[in-house]
């Protein structure tokens, strides 16, 4: 491979175990294997510039979205978890540990846990779905002006 950009794609392999194993916060990987159509691209100095800018805009979208997503869930988790769960906020979820001690939990928090794991694995999706396609966009831009 000319790119080393295109080993991303390997990572489209653990999307592939999520969707067999049920995993479903691998499921985004399977977006990775988009990095393969660079494997016999040159990488110069103007694909290290768009891949920067592209990560740049990828980064920051990642970050306001992950800001949005936690004042949601402690906005959620103050005013609104026991209300509308399905166990209440005096059930409790009873985990045991592997050595034998329990560890018990509202289980609204339970719950939450999951919600914000869903959360994360749509803002991962998102962010790499911005860096594709901003860097697919840069390049179709480069292929513009050296045509012009």
């Amino acid at each position: 491979m000319k790119n080393k950009l295109a080993y991303l794609g390997f990572l489209g392999f653990l999307g592939i175990f999520g969707l067999w194993s049920g995993a479903y916060a691998f499921v985004p990987f399977v977006l990775c294997f988009f990095f393969f159509t660079y494997a016999n691209m040159e990488c110069d100095e103007l694909f290290i510039l768009n891949l920067r800018r592209a990560g740049l805009w990828s980064a920051t979208a990642s970050l306001i979205l992950q800001g949005i997503l936690l004042c949601f869930m402690v906005w959620r988790n103050m005013t609104q978890a026991p209300v509308d769960m399905e166990l209440s906020a005096y059930e409790t979820l009873v985990l045991t540990a592997a050595a034998g001690d329990t560890v018990t939990l509202p289980g609204f928090f339970f719950l939450s846990m999951h919600l914000l794991i869903a959360y994360f694995s749509i803002i991962f999706m998102l962010s790499l779905c911005i860096f594709m396609f901003s860097l697919l966009y840069f390049s179709k831009r480069e292929k513009r002006a050296v045509e012009e």
